[in-house]
């Protein structure tokens, strides 16, 4: 690995007077018998990769340099870290930082949460369970779990992360209503909508009242409680909570503030269902180029905009427009995404769909089959079996396009 390593490192370190050289293969070599534990090693290369990080130095070869470097130290962990003793918390957070600057593929995003979860063990078991520094590793790893779709985890962590928090803080504590409100949002993805809006509706009335109906944390979850009322098919209510959101969230943060774009996408949404679909068409396609130039192209929530706009244009009969819309997002949702995520299977199903509406039933029979396909292989995966289910995108619904197109 340090021969990898070698031709990109052109630093020199100094320590006590000895000068390790690391710029080609021969004093990798060297330098290899003079650090014989791969520990030492990576600590060794952990301190230089960060002090150029620190300088703010981070040029092509070095992130080169620090792919390498993680996977590296992933040879040495969990049982490398005992080498490592008081440094250990350091060498993780050191790695963590590292993976963060070169993470592009799923399989990145699960050796970060890999790195994270080591990083709050090693706290819960230096520093106890209860410590601050353990509670906000633990909440980055639950942050990683949510984002990579191990609800059920993530939600059993955030359960015990808001009973400490309401133990050891109180109650009404920012932090405490924090993760309350993260608590509510892994319900909302297991589509408990019930219980998601209790909460979110208690943790609404708290904020307004002690920081006021247009704090950014009070808004954020005015928006969410809306997204609940509108799970719960409670349409009109929603609009009407949306609506004032989106003007207050105008006000505090300006128009093209990315959360301000996402509740305005939310509430095009929410227009949708009341079929007020020309309405909703223009809304999203004026927060879509607002979340191009604001978030880029590639962004979540772009493609999110992007996928609702050729979805009202199916709802609307304007397939040729939608084919287009809808082909750009699958391209991107499978890169982004992976090709078994929620988000790519259902703008799959809406492309199929729209491919069947224009005749070409042999691409919209093999689109469907792959869908029905994932769908039955992941019984384990209740939240993109719930968002494909909400969308009416049933196994009989599935069964039902297959046979029709044979």
């Amino acid at each position: 690995m340090l021969r990898d390593l070698a031709p990109m490192l052109k630093k020199e370190r100094g320590e006590d007077g000895n000068q390790y050289a690391v710029a080609n293969p021969g004093l990798a070599d060297e330098m290899e018998k003079q650090i014989p534990e791969v520990e030492d090693t990576v600590r060794w290369i952990v301190d230089l990769v960060m002090s150029e990080i620190r300088e703010e130095k981070v040029e092509k070869d070095l992130e080169i340099a620090a792919i390498h470097l993680v996977d590296l130290a992933d040879e040495m962990l969990p049982e490398g870290l005992k080498a490592l003793g008081d440094n250990a918390d350091e060498a993780l957070l050191n790695l963590i930082n590292l993976k963060k600057k070169t993470v592009s593929t799923r399989r990145d995003e699960e050796i970060l949460m890999g790195y994270r979860r080591q990083l709050f063990l090693y706290r819960k078991k230096t520093l106890g369970e209860e410590d601050f520094d353990t509670l906000d590793a633990q909440e980055d790893l639950a942050k990683d779990l949510r984002a990579l779709g191990y609800y059920e985890e993530a939600l059993e962590m955030r359960k015990k992360l808001f009973e400490v928090r309401k133990r050891k803080c109180g109650p009404d504590d920012r932090s405490t209503l924090k993760a309350q409100a993260n608590v509510a949002l892994l319900l909302s993805d297991l589509g408990r909508h019930e219980e998601a809006l209790q909460i979110r509706q208690e943790n609404y009335e708290k904020r307004k009242r002690y920081f006021g109906p247009e704090n950014r944390d009070t808004l954020r979850v005015q928006s969410n409680l809306a997204v609940s009322l509108s799970a719960l098919n409670r349409h009109e209510e929603a609009l009407l909570v949306k609506q004032d959101a989106l003007e207050k969230r105008k006000k505090v943060l300006g128009e093209e503030h990315p959360d301000t774009l996402r509740t305005q996408s939310n509430l095009a949404v929410t227009l949708r269902y009341l079929n007020r679909l020309e309405e909703a068409l223009s809304i999203e396609r004026d927060a879509y180029e607002k979340k191009v130039r604001v978030l880029g192209a590639d962004d979540r929530s772009t493609l999110l905009s992007l996928s609702n706009v050729g979805v009202f244009l199916i709802r609307m009969g304007r397939f040729e427009e939608a084919l287009s819309v809808l082909q750009e997002t699958y391209d991107k949702r499978k890169v982004l995404l992976g090709t078994e995520s929620s988000g790519t299977l259902l703008t799959q199903f809406y492309l199929a769909s729209t491919l069947e509406k224009l005749g070409d039933r042999r691409n919209a029979l093999k689109m469907f089959r792959k869908i029905y396909e994932v769908k039955r292989d992941a019984l384990g995966d209740v939240h993109m079996r719930v968002v494909m289910e909400r969308e009416g995108i049933t196994d009989d619904i599935l069964t039902e396009r297959i046979e029709g197109l044979l």
